[in-house]
């Protein structure tokens, strides 16, 4: 008779191989940023259900009784397995697509669709079982990764030293006896034929691998460090002051530093006043000026202004919540753009960030995102991750030399909320007043159909800002009643009321337009103190001493900064900076004193290997507590569905009725019946079961009743169902707890 067990042995230990690997960064320390709510969706939900579809349907030449219940369901409304299970496998990947996010990984949903089904084709039908590595190199590719991001740094390493041991040995135990199960199962040998393979395993392999764990030092993986000591210095000795929280000068009164320690969260202000600027990242890139964002506002509020947009839908291009989700969303592994293609009138640019807010920047458009890597060793400077994007190289200055010769009508339909503009009648007029002061022609249905006029309309815009004041600083108040009276009275503003101002009057004369948030990191604002306190930081931080001097840009609180970005047809979305039309600042806090953290080399890690016994001892409470938790979640809800079961006519329930009666007996204290028992011979050591037992064989095996006699059968076993279900119940306060939390029915 076919073992249900054993067909179902390989899924089980292929998915438990599978979630230790894509659990594993959870744990990690070394991982700062992990799954986004569709890569979740994508490791955790769809590509385990792929596999167990897949996995079913390649098993079809398996006796019909170890089909599972969907099989069979499908058999009942007419559908053969063959056509059934194909189109299930291959729709599933557009269900999905009800997750937010998930439409954008589709195509790549769709590839792993195909090569899981593939695999298990080959594999469990085929019986090609060279294959099955192909798939345990995937896992343990997730594992190298991880490790190779834990070797980002020393301190990484040290804090992650005590983690990822355990999971690399559990991987290892789970993928060698996978090893065997798989190999057993691919149509080679029957299950019953290896047993030689499972005893070495169990006899020789987890005892060497154990031995390993404890033998091995907790540094035996780790990178050894090359520090490169220069012996110029930059700056003479910084002088002691008496209050610790005070920048300490360097000497020429531009440029201050705080230990690294103290440093606290002073670059998440804007600025902090005319005389200090704190540094907030370090970009290295070969780009004249990056436009770093960290917010886009599509939507607007006709009081609160532009707001994030949360209900749009785009095709083919990423959305704009999807791009407000990269700044904070966590994933293992490197994010592609999925709607990215080659753009002639875009420059394929690489950055690389070193940064102290966790929150990460990404100039516009991006195509390719690795994850951050957290290194404490580099404190505050925390946080580094490479970026690939498209930009566009149209400067502003430029935007009155072009000419469209691409207009199509469909971006415009499409660029329908970017125009949306909810406001009074009030507040109209003063966006119309401008617009016609500045030259603008505001079109009549909504947006701008000529092309020679489009870029006009901008220019004017722009120029219409040329007797406005433009004052530093970030204070984020973007009211709808604070633009407009900055149109209207005051004149005079930051990049804050520039933008949103700029954006509302592109709207108003038919220019898709929203507002973006970020950093500005150009080396138009690279001053001689900026680059003097780069060369400082080149000495203390190695991840950027090799880079040369000229390729990198720091990028402190002066540089918080908004801007607008404009839709052009054919170009996309272009950052476009009003601030450069309007009458500059009387200083510039660019200039400001420059503070950079004072960063200290952590200390050499200890040689001594001490045992983990407090971490493994909470691995392993937290197994016992999970083992625990599904004991109970299985004894429910096989008692639920048993007892649903009973509740259809005896014809059709005698069997579920039979299992439900043996659960409570065995619950109530009653002995175990045994799988080589018969129903009668249970009868014999249980007095009380014996006559439902007898009933219940007769059910079961007689063919030939007339028609009084089979009613009075069922009938007489129906009562001595209720009857043993009334005996099987708990009487009195402390047997009814003590049944609840039994889990004596779990044997069954």
């Amino acid at each position: 008779m076919f073992n249900k067990k054993i067909y179902w042995l390989p899924l089980v230990l292929r998915l438990a191989v599978y979630f230790v690997a894509v659990t594993a960064p959870f744990l990690s320390p070394s991982i700062v940023v992990r799954y986004d709510l569709p890569g979740f969706v994508f490791w955790f939900i769809f590509v385990p259900l792929q596999i167990l579809i897949t996995y079913s349907f390649s098993k079809s030449l398996l006796p019909e009784s170890a089909s599972p219940a969907w099989i069979k369901f499908g058999k009942r409304i007419g559908v053969s397995r063959n056509l059934f299970f194909p189109a299930l496998i291959f729709l599933l990947p557009l269900l999905f697509c009800i997750f937010p996010g998930f439409f954008e990984i589709l195509l790549r949903a769709y590839i792993f669709t195909i090569i899981i089904f593939a695999f298990n084709i080959l594999v469990f039908r085929a019986g090609v079982v060279a294959l099955i590595f192909i798939e345990l190199g995937f896992i343990y590719f997730i594992f190298y990764r991880l490790l190779d991001f834990s070797r980002a740094s020393d301190s990484v390493w040290q804090t992650s030293s005590y983690i990822l041991p355990v999971f690399y040995i559990l991987l290892i135990v789970l993928y060698l006896f996978l090893s065997i199960i798989l190999y057993g199962s691919s149509g080679n040998k029957k299950l019953g034929d290896f047993k030689k393979e499972v005893i070495v395993f169990f006899v020789i392999i987890i005892p060497l691998v154990t031995l390993a764990a404890i033998l091995i030092p907790a540094d035996y993986l780790v990178n050894d460090f090359i520090f490169n000591f220069r012996n110029e210095q930059v700056f003479p000795i910084p002088r002691d002051v008496d209050n610790g929280d005070d920048p300490r000068d360097f000497g020429d009164g531009s440029l201050s530093g705080i230990p690294a320690e103290r440093w606290g969260r002073r670059s998440r202000s804007s600025f902090s006043g005319k005389d200090r600027q704190y540094a907030v990242m370090i970009v290295s890139t070969t780009a004249f000026e990056l436009y770093s964002a960290t917010e886009y506002f599509g939507g607007f509020h006709p009081v609160h202004g532009f707001v994030n947009m949360y209900n749009e839908y785009t095709f083919g291009e990423i959305s704009e919540r999807s791009l407000n989700m990269l700044t904070r969303q966590r994933f293992l592994e490197t994010w592609r753009n999925p709607f990215v293609i080659p753009d002639e009138n875009r420059v394929e640019t690489r950055a690389f960030y070193l940064s102290i807010i966790p929150e990460r920047v990404v100039p516009y458009l991006p195509v390719m995102i690795e994850p951050t890597i957290y290194s404490m060793q580099r404190y505050p400077f925390l946080f580094s991750y490479n970026i690939v994007s498209l930009i566009s190289p149209l400067t502003t200055s430029q935007l009155e030399f072009v000419e469209l010769d691409y207009f199509p009508q469909r971006e415009f339909e499409r660029m329908t909320q970017y125009l949306a503009l909810p406001l009074s009648d009030r507040h109209m007029r003063i966006l119309d007043d401008f617009l016609e002061a500045a030259g603008v022609i505001i079109p009549e249905g909504g947006y701008v159909n000529d092309p020679a006029r489009y870029i006009k309309n901008i220019v004017a815009i722009l120029n219409g800002f040329s007797t406005f004041q433009y004052e530093l600083g970030f204070e984020n108040i973007t009211s709808v009643e604070h633009i407009t009276r900055f149109l209207l009275e005051n004149l005079s503003g930051d990049c804050v009321e520039f933008s949103n101002a700029a954006a509302m009057l592109g709207r108003r004369a038919g220019i898709p337009s929203r507002v973006v948030v970020g950093y500005l990191a150009s080396r138009a604002l690279q001053t001689p103190q900026h680059r003097q306190a780069l060369a400082e930081l080149q000495q203390s931080l190695d991840i950027i001493a090799d880079i040369p001097l000229r390729n990198l840009m720091l990028v402190t609180t002066a540089h918080r900064h908004s801007w607008t970005q404009f839709f052009i047809p054919g170009m996309g979305w272009v950052d476009i900076e009003p601030t450069s039309f309007a009458i500059p600042p009387p200083f510039d806090l660019n200039d400001a004193n420059i503070v950079i953290p004072i960063i200290r080399q952590m200390g050499d890690r200890s040689e001594n290997f001490v045992f983990p016994w407090r971490f493994i001892s909470s691995i392993l409470l937290i197994i016992a507590v999970l083992v625990i938790t599904f004991l109970y979640l299985y004894k429910f809800i096989l008692m639920t569905v048993l007892s649903v079961k009973s509740l259809r006519p005896v014809t059709v329930s005698f069997e579920s009725r039979y299992k439900y009666i043996l659960h409570r007996f065995f619950l109530s204290g009653y002995p175990l019946k045994t799988k080589s028992m018969t129903p009668v011979e249970y009868g014999g050591i249980n007095s009380e079961a014996l006559l439902f037992t007898e009933l219940f064989t007769e059910l079961l095996y007689r063919n030939v009743y007339s028609s009084d006699e089979y009613d009075h059968v069922t009938k007489k076993f129906e009562e001595e169902y209720f009857r043993l279900k009334k005996l099987t119940k708990p009487k009195g306060f402390l047997k009814y707890v003590k049944n609840i939390f039994s889990l004596r029915g779990v044997f069954y």
